[in-house]
């Protein structure tokens, strides 16, 4: 398996001048938690999990990661909007 850069590294590049971390989709999050527990105050971002989720805490600008499935990297997006009304969770883990 192909370990690469994601459109969402470079998305976290642009907005928080995060470094570009070689991840999975799946892997994601996870990577920049890691990150940015050994760098406080890089970015104002916070890891929400399935189980820290409340209604309302996906928005925009937040970086979802799915989990793998079959062995394939996983999957990864920017939140653009939620409609039709704030979503409150899934079954992945992502910043906000």
């Amino acid at each position: 398996m192909a370990v690469h850069r994601t459109q969402q590294a470079r998305w976290l590049n642009q907005e928080f001048k995060l470094p570009a971390l070689a991840a999975n989709g799946y892997q994601v999050v996870n990577r920049y938690a890691t990150y940015l527990a050994a760098h406080p105050g890089a970015a104002p971002l916070q890891k929400v999990t399935p189980q820290t989720a409340t209604s309302g805490s996906l928005s925009p600008g937040d970086v979802v990661s799915y989990a793998q499935v079959n062995n394939d990297n996983g999957h990864t997006n920017v939140v653009t909007s939620t409609q039709p009304a704030p979503f409150s969770g899934t079954q992945s883990d992502d910043f906000e």
